[in-house]
């Protein structure tokens, strides 16, 4: 009891270090969002997450791109079009779905441990240690693609980005949706 105990308060501790660390970067990466915006996203998510990890438990699909939609509509009805708009729903979309997604890769390796024996003890340190090489190595992908192609990311380019096009896209739908909606009110 007082082993979880003490589990539960470190990770707690982490995750309000997290927060506070997101409060103060992510204003300064996109100017619109709002402290008390990122603060409501971070009080969210781990709901998000253990729904998200539970329901590809049982089904093996996740949903956290259907998260990251919900994302886009609900801080875009909040902030609305004269608090960055587009950006802003997408840096909230970007947020819960790097929150809800390992939730449920999480999940799916505890259920491949379940079949193999293996240990929950090895495959949680193993997706920790996995998560700490993709912050490093995926910047550094990232960098490299974009020195090496000057028009990565464009719909005509050699390596589009058809999931930034259709997040964009829905950003700006809702957007057209909010403000028609309050012109209406």
């Amino acid at each position: 009891m007082l082993d979880s105990f003490a589990l539960l308060s470190i990770s707690a501790g982490q995750a309000f270090q997290i927060t506070s660390c997101h409060q103060e970067l992510l204003p300064h990466i996109s100017h619109h969002h709002k402290r008390y915006q990122i603060t409501v996203i971070y009080i969210f998510a781990p709901t998000l997450a253990f729904c998200n990890a539970f329901g590809c438990g049982l089904t093996g699909w996740s949903s956290a791109s259907m998260y990251g939609i919900l994302a886009i509509l609900t801080i875009g009805a909040w902030g609305g079009a004269s608090h960055g708009g587009v950006m802003t729903r997408l840096v909230a979309c970007g947020v819960i779905m790097s929150i809800t997604d390992p939730a449920s890769d999480l999940m799916q390796d505890f259920k491949t441990g379940y079949m193999t024996l293996a240990s929950r003890r090895s495959i949680f340190v193993s997706q920790v240690i996995g998560t700490e090489m993709g912050c490093v190595i995926s910047p550094c992908v990232v960098l490299i693609f974009y020195k090496a192609f000057t028009d990565i990311g464009y719909p005509t380019s050699e390596y589009p980005g058809p999931f930034a096009t259709v997040y964009y896209t829905m950003a700006r739908l809702g957007l057209k949706a909010s403000h028609h909606s309050q012109s209406i009110a």
